[in-house]
């Protein structure tokens, strides 16, 4: 561990005034990856870390179970799934620690690891990052691509369409940079979410309207246009096996997904371009995904990918796009 990522820490004693980090992880039918998860936390224990935080979104498959008889884990059991952010909220509104660690409970992570995004947090010359992320490898150890540029029209457009997957530099994923060096970055992913507490709490937190998917982005472009940075770190890792539950209910990730997208548009893009995406996801990628289903001769995908966009377009006539854009 380098000796600049412990600023606190000297000659093995712990500073009194040690800054702390606390843990929320949402969890929804995740299975046996929150118990991993959590024991990767415990496993190697962290003197910076103050609290543990699940909260579970009615789980069904009793995944959470175990945690009722922890006293080192607090446990929000919600009768509803909530959504990610709501839930997320939920968790940081117990936390007093310095810093906010949002972690999917499909992840593995280490005691170094928190100690770095804590040092990286803390270190007297990084007072203007209140976000920090480290690199993220899957079960095979390769690197994820994941930081991100603030999406323009034409990235959301170009991978409706699935240009992207010909040009990919047209996409706001940053694809082409290996994620091998650490460097300062628009956005890094919400599955290991590292943020200055009172920064967190001074933008309101997640916004709830993002029942999945881009809530963290759009906390990403409040705090850059608050005037803080973003770091990623990539001398520390951890691991991330992806999409946990959301992997298990196709129609409802493509839908949420789909909807994200639109709502972020009409936030940070305005709604005629919201309007627009809309337009072109019903009468572009809807059909081409529809057609490359059949080519695939996968009717289940078929059938999913209609209900999903189906729900979409059912939202839009029922809720339309909000008016606050706070």
């Amino acid at each position: 561990m380098e000796d600049s990522l412990l600023p606190t820490e000297q000659k093995g004693k712990i500073v009194s005034n040690q800054p702390k980090i606390s843990i929320v992880i949402v969890n929804y039918n995740t299975g046996k990856l929150l118990e991993n998860c959590l024991e990767s936390i415990h496993r190697s224990p962290c003197h910076v870390l103050d609290k543990v935080v699940v909260i579970d979104n009615d789980s069904k498959d009793g995944s959470s179970d175990f945690l009722k008889q922890q006293d080192k884990i607090i446990l929000i059991s919600n009768q509803e799934n909530l959504g990610f952010g709501k839930a997320c909220n939920q968790g940081a509104a117990l936390i007093s620690a310095d810093y906010v660690l949002f972690l999917n409970p499909d992840t593995i992570i280490s005691s170094d690891a928190m100690l770095a995004l804590v040092g990286r947090l803390s270190a007297a010359d990084n007072k203007k990052i209140a976000v920090c992320g480290l690199k993220q490898v899957d079960q095979n150890n390769n690197v994820s691509r994941h930081c991100c540029d603030f999406p323009n029209l034409t990235n959301f457009l170009s991978r409706s369409v699935g240009i992207t997957s010909i040009f990919p530099r047209l996409g706001h994923v940053l694809g082409n940079w290996d994620h091998l060096n650490s460097r300062e970055v628009n956005h890094v992913i919400g599955s290991c979410y590292a943020i200055r507490r009172d920064v967190f709490e001074g933008l309101n937190g997640f916004d709830e309207r993002f029942f999945l998917y881009y809530e963290d982005l759009d906390l990403s472009k409040r705090v850059a246009m608050a005037g803080w940075s973003i770091h990623y770190h990539a001398d520390h890792h951890l691991q991330h096996f992806c999409g946990g539950s959301s992997k298990k209910v196709p129609v409802v990730r493509l839908f949420r997904s789909l909807q994200s997208k639109i709502i972020y548009a009409d936030k940070h893009l305005g709604s005629t371009q919201a309007y627009l995406l809309l337009t072109v996801n019903i009468l572009f990628e809807m059909p081409i995904r529809c057609l490359l289903c059949i080519l695939s001769l996968s009717p289940s995908n078929l059938k999913s990918t209609i209900f999903a966009f189906t729900l979409l377009l059912n939202w839009f006539i029922r809720i339309g796009l909000a008016r606050d854009k706070n």
